[in-house]
Order: C-alpha cells, then structure tokens, then sequence
C-alpha cells in the first residue's frame, strides 16, 4: 500500500486539533505511521532539485521529515554537501516520493522557508514480479515537476 504524506503547517491548523505526540510543526512531511521511503526528491518551481536523500539499504522506515536534514540511513545526493536553499514562500514544488511498492509525485507549495502544503498527486504502482526491472528503470528516471505557475512575488 503507498503511503501518502498529511498535510503539516509550521504552525498548528486551527481545524486540527489533535495532534499525535510525534508531531513537530518544523517537520517538512509527517506520514502519521513509519514508512519505508526509498527515496526522497524535492523540485523547485523551476524544475530545479533542491534536496535529494536516498536510503542506503532496503531495510527501515521513517515518520517524519526535517528539509534539508538527512535521516539516518539515509544519503544526500542534492546539494552534494552542506544544506539545501531555504523555500520561498508560496513557491510551487514538487516532491517525488519511492517507496518499495510505488512512486508518488505531490505537487505543491512551500509554506514559510521549510514547510510543504500538498496538492495535487499522482501515483504509480512499481514492483510487479512480471515488470519489476521495468518499473526499477522507471523510478530512476521519473521526471517529477511542480506546477507550471511561477512563485508569487
């Protein structure tokens, strides 16, 4: 089952109270449960990567996501080293997710200077016996662009 990212604010929804005891508001993404992310890519509005990390093995999960620091277990491969640019409010991103049984790619804003609020998503199932390294092929070279609108000034 593909695990899909709740919306998190930097600072509490006033129509959600009930916050689990795990939740930071600084967080970037929030899944609500561990999950087993494989691979994690940020797009600016551009189209440029701002953040990419990348599991170092198969095994382990994660709930939550801090931008621009790097779990453990996890590799940076976007910026090579040191952190990434802050976001700019209201910028359009794109987040593109791989998990071991799909891809999803979530478009959305940045809120504040850290803060992601997903949008529209789009998913594809990957790992089917019969297509298996098709599918590993694919995630390689999936293209995941935010939005075609230019950040508000």
């Amino acid at each position: 089952m593909l695990a899909v990212a709740q919306i998190v604010l930097p600072t509490p929804d006033p129509y959600h109270s009930d916050f689990p005891p795990d939740f930071n508001a600084e967080n970037l993404l929030y899944f609500g449960q561990p999950v087993p992310l494989l691979r994690l890519r940020i797009r600016g509005a551009d189209g440029t990567p701002l953040w990419e990390i990348e599991r170092k093995s198969a095994q382990g999960s994660l709930s939550s996501l801090r931008y621009g620091v790097v779990p453990t277990g996890f590799l940076l491969r976007t910026p090579l080293k040191g952190k990434p640019r802050p976001f700019v409010p209201d910028e359009n991103l794109a987040v593109l997710y791989v998990f071991p049984d799909g891809i999803i790619c979530h478009c959305g804003t940045a809120v504040g200077k850290k803060g992601f609020l997903p949008g529209i998503y789009s998913s594809i199932p990957v790992n089917h016996p019969k297509n298996a390294a098709a599918d590993k092929a694919f995630a390689e070279t999936l293209e995941c662009q935010p939005y075609g609108i230019p950040p508000k000034e």
